[in-house]
């Protein structure tokens, strides 16, 4: 990265590797290996968070989630 005489900064052109079509197949089978070597099922139970965000909470939050997100763990 650089800076113009006024400070604006100048990045590079992105460099893009371009794979060919036969790359495609490859990268299908590994988009259909990433799902089905997820769990079925993850356990919903207590988070250890406070019970005012609890309370907001409308979506799933495997107590794994919150293991992995905190520092020196997972």
């Amino acid at each position: 990265m650089r800076y113009t005489a006024d400070g604006r900064p100048i990045a590079p052109a992105p460099h893009h590797r371009r794979l060919g079509e036969e790359a495609l197949a490859g990268q299908l089978a590994r988009a259909r290996e990433v799902p089905a070597t997820r769990p079925d099922h993850l356990a919903d139970g207590p988070t250890g968070l406070p019970a005012d965000f609890e309370r907001m909470r409308w979506f799933p939050l495997p107590p794994v989630c919150r293991e992995q997100a905190q520092p020196g763990t997972g």
